[in-house]
């Protein structure tokens, strides 16, 4: 993992180089992205550990990812972080109960869409080439 922080606190010091309009065009949109990201991710480990689910651990390391950059862009966090980390966190909770537990397939994919996006945002170390390295 830290690798990975690593080249994600050089990617965003390469933000600290750019004027300070540029960098906040560049960060802030991305900001509620990584928030709700963050969110939904946990809400989405919560549930596959309930079903006891072993992509729960592909999810955590997606979340830490995620929660990696969020912290550097946003160090210790801020009220509209966790205001938007906990709003999605909710609207994912209720989009899997209602694939699980409610029969509804539509949210369900809305879900993976969701997680997907989520993944889409991070670079994970390829786990067997980590492995291998050992």
């Amino acid at each position: 993992m830290g690798s990975l922080k690593t080249g994600m606190a050089a990617l965003l010091g390469l933000l600290l180089l750019l004027p300070a309009a540029a960098r906040a065009d560049a960060v802030a949109p991305t900001l509620p992205r990584f928030a709700e990201c963050a969110g939904r991710l946990v809400a989405q480990m919560e549930h596959e550990w309930l079903l006891t689910d072993p992509a729960s651990a592909e999810t955590e390391a997606t979340l830490d990812a995620v929660a990696a950059v969020l912290e550097l862009m946003a160090p210790g966090g801020t009220v509209e972080t966790r205001a938007w980390r906990a709003s999605a966190r909710a609207a994912h909770r209720r989009l899997l109960s209602s694939a699980s537990f409610g029969g509804a397939d539509w949210a369900g994919d809305a879900a993976r869409r969701y997680i997907l996006g989520c993944a889409a945002l991070v670079v994970l170390p390829d786990r067997e080439a980590v492995a291998g390295r050992s």
